[in-house]
């Protein structure tokens, strides 16, 4: 058995789907465009040539910076080479009673190298360890020489012990200097003797007596004290 619609609900039904199918089509097809965006191969094309070209920029950056921190490298390592401007020369200024034979054998072992790495404060010290160098400025002369500055001790008298033993000199600092041997030209100093934290109330008394005894054409030879500062 066969149920027909009547001919006008078939109408009305037909009418009504036509209707809705239209609306439903273009939800169907605007959700399927969101959900898939269509790539064309143009836009593909420009998104890979920009890939390709911000890939391509930065590689040769960074194959720039290998190659010159390589150079640098290179040079820096040619610099430090001990063969690359050696010292040929050394040059001493204002010594008077340190003699050249003492500065060399100080600084034989130190003034080695190239220009560029030689040891300069090792030299320094080296030539500070002589007796009579107060101080020592060493500096390097392009392009293969080395400079010695030397302030020497400026000696003021003798000091000698209890025993009557002239062992050391007086600077004028008050400071106490040995020398290995008794050097020439300084016997007409004169004689401090007393404890040897003593040495610069001394020089003090010294300093400020010789200038009046001088002016009466008298001078002092000898001064010391004892532990009770007895003169």
């Amino acid at each position: 058995m066969k149920w027909m619609l009547p001919i006008s609900n078939k109408r009305r039904t037909t009418q009504a789907v036509r209707k809705v199918y239209p609306t439903f089509q273009r939800e169907l097809t605007s959700a399927t465009k969101i959900s898939s965006p269509i790539i064309y191969p143009q836009e593909i094309s420009r998104e890979t040539k920009a890939f390709t070209n911000t890939a391509s920029f930065w590689l040769k950056n960074l194959l720039f910076i290998g190659i010159l921190l390589g150079l640098v490298g290179s040079f820096l390592l040619w610099l430090l080479n001990p063969y690359t401007l050696p010292i040929t020369e050394i040059q001493f200024e204002n010594h008077v009673h340190t003699t050249l034979e003492n500065l060399q054998a100080v600084i034989s072992i130190h003034a080695i190298g190239g220009f560029f790495n030689v040891d300069v404060q090792a030299v320094q010290d080296a030539v500070m360890t002589l007796p009579w160098v107060k101080t020592a400025v060493v500096r390097r002369l392009w392009p293969s020489t080395l400079q010695v500055q030397i302030q020497e001790r400026q000696a003021v008298a003798w000091w000698r012990t209890t025993e009557n033993t002239r062992i050391t000199l007086v600077d004028s600092a008050g400071n106490l200097f040995t020398l290995p041997n008794k050097p020439n030209g300084l016997a007409n100093l004169p004689i401090f003797s007393g404890p040897l934290d003593r040495v610069a109330n001394v020089l003090a008394h010294y300093d400020a007596l010789n200038p009046l005894l001088a002016m009466a054409g008298f001078g002092i030879r000898e001064m010391g004290c004892d532990t009770r500062q007895s003169w």
